[in-house]
């Protein structure tokens, strides 16, 4: 069906949008409203998917062919059928160091990223579903990072038994919520929210396999987290989210998490930040473009490893 999609053919082109992993759980009404947003779009071998230039503002999603990623004058992976090319860097609006070109003949449809940020405030389940796919690709590039899964040693810092007040709940939150650096209003309705959980060294936050319905924002103490049969172990402190790639991705945790000093954190719902978002979409699109951003940072990093990741 994918290679002989007609241009002006909307239920097809919702149907070849369904295949991808952003939009597979969408409704109908979605579907209809990216299909009437994206272009159809063919190449042939050797040419580029964008124009000269460093500044992406278009997504790819190849239908048929391969297109190469090439970085540094080297291909460093291979994007094919059901891949998306170029979303990290249009999401993020930082400059691009790869080059993307077709390999074979290869059809795409395209969606400019500001149409895509136009359809997010009155479709939230199309955004929901970007993020979902963003997050778990994440967790898989990570998985593939050595025993740390690309976390950085964390300090350890002393806790204190005093509670925590309204204003430090804020100043917790937007250390590890740095896209929302400036959004007080939004940081203060989490923080009113969000549960603080003080924990004895040893105990468990959770089991790998469990369901992924909250995230810890660490505010004094260190989590210890170990993947399945121990191939991963590491430590999330201050300024990180605790499953939070589990929650946003909405998949099971993917490492058991304990408390491996002292722990004091704040738990939140994933229920309560859909439902910020839902109120504040420019918020949830600074999301998007951090997890973007981390995502594409990783897979940096594993490209210049021996085993290479695609995009």
């Amino acid at each position: 069906m994918r290679g002989s999609i007609d241009a002006g053919s909307a239920v097809e082109l919702a149907l070849a949008l369904r295949a991808f992993d952003a939009f597979a759980e969408l409704g109908s009404p979605e579907l209809a409203v990216l299909a009437e947003n994206v272009r159809l779009r063919r190449f042939r071998r050797g040419a580029p998917l964008y124009p000269s230039g460093p500044n992406l503002r278009s997504i790819h999603f190849i239908l048929t062919g391969t297109v190469g990623v090439d970085r540094d004058d080297r291909i460093v992976s291979k994007l094919r059928s059901g891949s998306v090319v170029g979303g990290m860097a249009a999401l993020t609006r930082e400059p691009e160091p790869r080059r993307y070109r077709a390999l074979e003949s290869t059809t795409t449809l395209e969606l400019a990223c500001e149409d895509l940020e136009d359809v997010f405030d009155d479709h939230l389940p199309i955004f929901l579903g970007i993020v979902r796919s963003t997050a778990r690709a994440i967790v898989e590039v990570r998985s593939g990072l050595g025993s740390s899964a690309g976390y950085p040693r964390v300090e350890r810092q002393a806790s204190s038994p005093h509670p925590l007040g309204l204003v430090e709940k804020i100043l917790v939150l937007r250390e590890a919520l740095g896209f929302a650096d400036n959004r007080i209003e939004a940081l203060g309705e989490l923080a009113e929210e969000a549960d603080e959980s003080r924990l004895a060294t040893g105990t468990a936050l959770w089991a790998l396999g469990d369901d992924a319905d909250h995230l810890l924002v660490p505010a004094r103490g260190v989590l210890g987290c170990r993947t399945a049969n121990g191939a991963q172990r590491f430590e999330l402190g201050s300024g990180a989210l605790a499953g939070g790639l589990d929650a946003l991705g909405f998949l099971p945790r993917w490492y058991a998490a304990r408390a491996e000093t002292e722990l004091v954190a704040l738990s939140i719902r994933r229920d309560q930040v859909i439902d910020i978002i839902e109120d504040d979409i420019e918020l949830g699109i600074e999301l998007l473009r951090s997890l973007a951003g981390e995502l594409r940072r990783l897979l940096e990093r594993a490209e210049d490893a021996p085993r290479v990741i695609s995009a």
